[in-house]
């Protein structure tokens, strides 16, 4: 409607075979003084289809239901299926209103009898022909838009009582595709308790009571069905009942969302997945270092020709890539497995740096290690750090203290060296020392996001107090499986 009022030339089609008719209509158009009109005249159907074919748009038609080549309302009726957007107005002569009436029923928008064709009427005529048009396009629109929501609406209106239960008063439905699923008849009301699986109906009356009280109900619903598991989500208002103390009235609808369920529980086990085999790629991951070094080392002893510190380095290597290996195979290993890595590895680097430190590994009693879980290759890194940045240049003996403990439901463990530290290395030698950790912050968030739960890291600097060095604690959940 906007657009025909702003466009001051509109396209005009008149199928009719009189032209002194065709000569008046124009005619009287003409003499509008705020628009202008292109005309195009057609005497036959046939002509008249080749034109539409041929022509992008018209925007009002004049149709004489009387062309010699069409019967009837053939043509009428083609241009209602075929050019729903055109607006139509019948060219009837006097006294034949009864089949201009049909016309306008089977679609045409308006009609104009030929005797008393002029100025005024014609122009009012199209206003109300191309308006009534655009209001019956848009109906339609939306009736085709609320029956496809009605064929898609998977769900049920209902309105029941909460009372120390749910008791259904009405239940009414859209394609009955749910009703049909639940195996209910048409004037049946369910019993949701026969339907609800019995370990969940404690906690979902619970849940459903609770925000009864606050006047408005969103909570999803797992119900058996012929069909298997369905899961409904029952959205509502309520209001409290003066006869039943603890009654509420809860009127809404519950919709089948089974389908978005299980989309969503497959993109959560794809997501999963890919979170664990980036943690495990992470796991796998030995220090480049020390691999090199490793290497060094065992070819100096060979150039040495210290075949059996040699032999033995190669021999504790090659155990402790394999274990690195059959641990990275999976999300979480236990305690005592990590453990026993650590040793391995702390022995390893021992021999190949020649350095005397003292090794202190203490968990508390409470700890069961065996039974406990935890990501594997997680604390290597950090231990490296303390060996290689914090016990090297010391010119007294290294201590090197692993400490596991379990704080509310986390597993704490505690690396400490007695290390130069930040103030004797520097600022910029403590970075470099625990650049390892911002890599290891990668792989936590990682863990987060796969497991739902916490994870932290901390780095304290201790070479203002009496025992110089760097502590770090590492924080892992204790409920790992």
């Amino acid at each position: 409607m906007l657009e025909f009022e702003i466009r001051k030339t509109l396209s005009v089609l008149i199928v009719e075979d009189n032209v002194p008719d065709v000569y008046i209509l124009q005619s009287q158009l003409e003499r509008n003084p705020h628009k202008t009109y292109s005309f195009t005249h057609c005497q036959t159907k046939k002509e008249t289809l080749s034109v539409l074919r041929e022509h992008t748009k018209f925007d009002i038609a004049f149709l004489d239901l009387g062309i010699p080549d069409s019967i009837d309302f053939e043509l009428l009726d083609y241009l209602v299926a075929y050019y729903q957007d055109l607006p139509v107005i019948i060219l009837t002569g006097y006294g034949d209103t009864q089949r201009a009436t049909q016309a306008i029923q089977r679609g045409a928008q308006d009609y104009l009898m030929k005797n008393n064709i002029n100025a005024e009427s014609t122009i009012k005529a199209i206003d109300f022909a191309i308006s009534r048009k655009i209001s019956s396009v848009a109906l339609l629109e939306k009736e085709q838009m609320i029956r496809n929501l009605m064929f898609n609406f998977r769900g049920m209106a209902y309105e029941c009582v909460v009372n120390n239960g749910i008791d259904i008063l009405k239940l009414e439905y859209g394609n009955g595709n749910l009703r049909r699923q639940l195996g209910i008849s048409k004037d049946q009301f369910p019993d949701l308790k026969k339907l609800i699986p019995h370990k969940e109906q404690k906690r979902l009356l619970k849940n459903i009571t609770e925000q009864c009280k606050e006047g408005q109900v969103d909570t999803i619903v797992p119900v058996n069905s012929e069909e298997g598991k369905l899961f409904l989500l029952m959205q509502g208002k309520s209001t409290k009942l003066k006869s039943l103390s603890n009654g509420y009235l809860l009127k809404g609808i519950i919709i089948d969302i089974t389908e978005r369920q299980l989309r969503e529980k497959e993109l959560k086990r794809q997501r999963n997945r890919a979170f664990q085999l980036h943690s495990q790629l992470k796991s796998a991951q030995l220090n480049p270092h020390f691999l090199f070094n490793a290497l060094a080392s065992i070819q100096h002893f060979i150039v040495q020709e210290d075949s059996r510190n040699a032999l033995d380095l190669t021999s504790d290597f090659a155990l402790l890539v394999r274990e690195v290996l059959n641990n990275s195979t999976n999300t979480y290993i236990s305690l005592e497995k990590e453990i026993q890595f650590l040793k391995r590895y702390i022995s390893l680097e021992s021999k190949r740096l020649q350095q005397d430190f003292e090794l202190k590994f203490n968990y508390s009693d409470d700890l069961e290690i065996e039974s406990l879980n935890i990501p594997p290759m997680l604390i290597q890194p950090l231990v490296e750090n303390a060996l290689i940045h914090g016990l090297s240049g010391l010119t007294e003996k290294g201590v090197l203290s692993i400490n596991f403990s379990l704080v509310k439901d986390m597993i704490e463990c505690t690396i400490e060296d007695n290390g130069l530290g930040k103030v004797a290395t520097g600022e910029k030698e403590q970075n470099r020392r625990y650049g390892a950790s911002q890599i290891l912050d990668e792989r936590l968030d990682t863990l987060r996001q796969l497991s739902n739960k916490s994870f932290s890291l901390t780095v304290e600097d201790m070479s203002d107090r009496v025992n110089r060095g760097t502590r770090v604690i590492l924080k892992v959940p204790a409920d790992l499986y």
